[in-house]
């Protein structure tokens, strides 16, 4: 079983000194140093990756051992990816106070010509640091290993490469950020997960995530070098990232699947690789870090009136048309809602501030940047715009197993892996500390209790509730209604009626599948449409003991769809499946409305 192993780095470095790859430049300066969303200078891990990468070339060390360190693949279509065994933090200056943009530097181009001052090409760089002038940037590597002696070897070989590096940054030419000395030593690594009400056999988790750095959650790849970041993590997120901790503590390939038939996992976790794929991880929303509670999706179903120069907000789903009607003004879907910040935190949202990194490849011959190869990654912080921290909180949801002893068994192994050194969690491997609460997630808005026979359903995760294909290519228009109804009666019962709804849908997926695994049976790209968090479904006759049993697994995928996904593992064929925390709903959800004379009025 492999441990995790981190590496202190310390760096003296002479002044002057210049990293960009932060937001633009001020008005006046070409380039300012990088900095983090606090305005702290920052030298990125990415830059200390690949000039440690570079150095371990010239180095001439062992192909095979600089891919397990740095990774293979790079932007073209390929089925031999790897992530490398490294992770890199940022790297701060120590002792200092600057937040703000320093002193000025400026540099021209000659004319050979004139032997004078090239027109235009005066530059201005922002000098943190003065000529001569010493300064030391720590930051830590860290790694995985079998055994004390397998990361001493690596800590030498790190070391050797590192004291190669002669400077850093930009300008190295002509003298900016030489490097005077490197300093690396080992320091143990203490458990980043805190248990509470710490019992055996529980079917719930409540997961807390506080992140250390700045993270980065693809969502939607767009046809541009910004790469914007989802706001919310999703469930499949968190179980890739545990999944890739298991295997690396393990010793296996990290992309390996969490079965039965990795031995490497079985060995030392044999109930979690037996029921891995029937585990369910909710997706982690952002919290107030004094708050305990799961915010609640706005439900689409709310509208926005306008009352005396002054908007409220009223549930459309518990009102008739007439008293819809006789609203002030006509009510408005957060379609059309210019603002709607204060619903956010009504219904327990918080948002996180975001930060843009700037990065390019480095062509390993000229040493300069590579062509097409420049792209902007936006990062979310760990705070808020107040500066106040910020928490992720999830959930987990055990599959229910006949014997007792066999889940107090899979609940222990679930917490020794957590502490073994799960870590790391994003495209960009930011570092968490979690709190495990042995409790399910509480909302921030509660369940009404059923008094009738009708109950509103409001999804909280986005889910595939239809197979977009039985419609594409058809000259008849989609009836949703009808689509919505067949579904809730599939799964319910066939005397269920969907008298109303308010949903949206996306289309999704596909698509990084199709560029990067070329070898997928499915050679099509074939997204699929998903029906939005904040959707409302009013449903009549409904057997509320079979709801509430599906609301503990999540809305499943059609029957149709389930029939073309690899049985007991339909997550290895499609992504948006309950256990990845898709299709995540409340029933009657009580928004704390205000009865009025004629309406349910938010109370705001």
């Amino acid at each position: 079983m492999k441990k995790l192993y981190t590496l202190n780095v310390n760096f003296e470095i002479l002044g002057p000194m210049i990293t960009g790859g932060g937001s633009g430049a001020s008005r006046g300066w070409d380039q300012i140093f990088s900095r983090d969303a606090k305005d702290n200078p920052v030298i990125n891990g990415s830059l200390i990756k690949g000039k440690l990468k570079e150095a371990m070339m010239e180095l001439a060390m062992d192909k095979g051992t600089i891919d397990s360190y740095f990774g293979l693949g790079g932007y073209e279509p390929t089925d031999n990816k790897q992530k490398g065994i490294l992770r890199f933090s940022p790297f701060y200056q120590l002792g200092s106070t600057t937040t703000k943009i320093s002193e000025k530097s400026s540099r021209t181009a000659i004319d050979p010509l004139t032997g004078t001052a090239k027109e235009k090409s005066l530059l201005a760089f922002e000098a943190i640091l003065k000529p001569g002038a010493s300064s030391r940037w720590q930051g830590e590597i860290s790694f995985y290993a079998e055994s004390v002696d397998d990361a001493m070897a690596v800590q030498n070989r790190l070391t050797q490469g590192l004291r190669w590096i002669p400077a850093i940054g930009s300008t190295k030419g002509i003298g900016y950020g030489r490097i005077r000395r490197v300093m690396v030593t080992q320091i143990a690594n203490s458990s980043e997960v805190v248990l509470h009400d710490a019992k055996s056999g529980y079917q719930f988790l409540t997961l807390d995530f506080k992140f250390l750095d700045e993270l980065f959650v693809g969502g939607i790849a767009k046809k541009t070098n910004y790469l914007e970041t989802a706001h919310t993590i999703p469930g499949t997120v968190i179980k890739g990232a545990f999944a890739r901790a298991l295997n690396e503590i393990c010793g296996a390939n990290t992309d390996s699947p969490i079965n039965t038939n990795n031995s490497f996992v079985n060995k030392i976790f044999p109930n979690l690789a037996a029921t891995f794929s029937g585990i369910r991880f909710l997706h982690a929303f952002p919290i107030n870090k004094a708050s305990t509670q799961r915010p609640v999706a706005i439900p689409f179903s709310i509208v926005e009136v306008t009352e005396k120069a002054d908007n409220e907000y009223y549930d459309a789903a518990k009102m008739s048309s007439s008293e819809l009607a006789a609203l002030a003004s006509a009510p408005r879907f957060c379609v059309d809602w210019k603002g709607g910040r204060k619903l956010k935190g009504y219904y327990g949202w918080t948002s996180c501030q975001t930060v843009n990194k700037t990065r390019t490849a480095i062509d390993s011959t000229s040493r300069s940047a590579e062509d097409e190869a420049l792209y902007t990654f936006q990062y979310l912080a760990p705070f808020d715009d107040t500066t106040n921290p910020v928490k992720w909180t999830a959930g987990i949801v055990f599959p229910q197993l006949q014997d007792e002893k066999d889940q107090k068994a899979l609940f222990a192994e679930f917490i020794k892996a957590t502490q073994s050194g799960w870590t790391f969690l994003g495209k960009r491997d930011a570092t968490f500390k979690v709190d495990i609460c042995t409790k399910a997630p509480l909302y921030s808005k509660t369940q009404e209790i059923q008094t009738t026979n009708m109950c509103t359903l409001t999804l909280q995760t986005d889910a595939l509730l239809f197979d977009a294909r039985l419609y594409a290519g058809t000259n008849r228009t989609a009836d949703m209604h009808d689509i919505y109804q067949k579904y809730f009666q599939e799964i319910i019962g066939a005397d269920v009626t969907l008298s109303n709804f308010f949903a949206r849908q996306k289309m999704i997926g596909g698509f990084q599948a199709k560029r990067f695994r070329v070898r997928q049976t499915r050679q099509q790209y074939y997204p699929y449409v998903l029906t939005e968090a904040g959707s409302v479904f009013l449903l009549e006759n409904v057997n509320m003991k079979k709801l509430e049993k599906i609301q503990l697994a999540g809305l499943p995928l059609p029957e149709n769809i389930k029939a073309t996904l690899p049985p007991d593992a339909h997550w290895q064929g499609c992504p948006f499946v309950p256990e990845n925390g898709y299709g995540e709903f409340l029933i009657n959800l009580k928004a704390s409305l205000k009865k009025t004379d004629k309406n349910q009025k938010a109370g705001l």
